[in-house]
This record gives C-alpha cells, sequence and structure tokens, in this order.
C-alpha cells in the first residue's frame, strides 16, 4: 500500500523520500548552518489519545489515495486496520520523518 502512495507521489512530481535529501540541498542552496534531525516517533497505549491520533493521520492518508490513485476497496481495508490497531495488546506505530532548519 505505500508503495502505491510512493509512486502516486513522484507521478505527481513528489519525492516521497526527500526528507534525506534535504541535507545536502540546503548546503549546495547556500545555507551554512543546517541542523537536519530524523525523530523517532512511536504510538502506543502508554499515551492513547496520541495514539489515536497518529493511527487516524495515517488512515485518513489511505483513506484519501482515491484522490490520487483512484478508489480501491484495498485502500478502505487498509485504513479500517489501521484503526483497529489501538484494540490490539502490545501494539505499535512509528514514523521517522525529518525536520530540517537552516540559515544562510
Amino acid at each position: 500500500m505505500l508503495r502505491e502512495l510512493n509512486d502516486g507521489q513522484v507521478r505527481g512530481g513528489g519525492d516521497p523520500f526527500i526528507g534525506p535529501k534535504l541535507e545536502p540541498y540546503l548546503r549546495e542552496a547556500g545555507f551554512t548552518r543546517i541542523d537536519a534531525r530524523r525523530p523517532l516517533i512511536r504510538g502506543d497505549a502508554s499515551d492513547a489519545v496520541f495514539f489515536q491520533g497518529f493511527i487516524d493521520e495515517f488512515a485518513e492518508i489511505f483513506e484519501s489515495l482515491d484522490e490520487a490513485l483512484g478508489h480501491k476497496p484495498e485502500h478502505d481495508a487498509a485504513a479500517a486496520e489501521l484503526r483497529r490497531l489501538n484494540r490490539i495488546p502490545g501494539a505499535f506505530m512509528t514514523y521517522q520523518g525529518v525536520i530540517a532548519q537552516a540559515w544562510k
């Protein structure tokens, strides 16, 4: 499912893997002070409110795939399965993005 999402982003002119490329691009653009971090975000039952929001955010991404890729039942199934994650004992979800700041 994520491969489909990535492929759709590429077809639309985006780069789903831009995060690790940010620091070199910023240097090339003339920025001299760069702070690029890759925080690991984890959701689990220890913070049920955050976990639910985290789940909802990614489920909504799957639910919106029809806008870019056309409606497919497996998108809805993936979102529904993800929304059940918080009911599974010991379940967790992680995401690692990139946060970058740069100054000239």
